[in-house]
């Protein structure tokens, strides 16, 4: 592990007083890196569901974006899928949201993660609009790295 006279951790990454330079908790600093002011993951993929809006997806990446199907939710109701993830474990954070809707104006898709578990989550879509929501919606996703103890 390497040692610091001085540092910041944030969300379990450990930077170190030399800008950009960082270490995660284990010693590597391979994935997360710090770009003018924000944190990415250099770890990302896309995938599109097919079927239905509860139609699960595979992404293996630590980072992405999921292109559901044409949503068909009515106002107040919600959906909810699989991602199948093999870097994700049971501590892991997952957090979404909604990258992009191009539908109807009334239509508000909102996500959220319910459950995370070793090698998935489940993301839930929820309509807060006055209306049905009749468009693709894009929906980021991070995995950050937790541990129980």
């Amino acid at each position: 592990m390497k040692k610091f006279i001085s540092y910041l951790m944030i969300l379990g990454l450990v930077f170190a007083p030399i800008a950009g330079a960082y270490y995660l908790p284990d010693g590597t600093d391979t994935v997360p890196h710090i770009t003018t002011g924000k944190t990415t993951v250099a770890d990302g993929g896309t995938v599109t569901q097919v079927t239905s809006i509860t139609t699960g997806v595979t992404l293996n990446t630590l980072s992405g974006q999921i292109t559901t199907v044409s949503a068909g939710l009515a106002t107040g109701v919600d959906a909810t899928f699989t991602v199948t993830n093999s870097k994700v474990v049971a501590t892991d954070v997952v957090i979404c949201s909604t990258g992009s809707y191009a539908g109807t104006a009334d239509g508000i898709p909102v996500c959220q993660i319910e459950q995370v578990g070793a090698g998935s989550f489940d993301v839930n879509i929820r309509n807060t609009g006055a209306a049905t929501l009749d468009a693709v919606i894009v929906l980021n996703y991070v995995v950050i790295g937790g541990e129980s103890s």
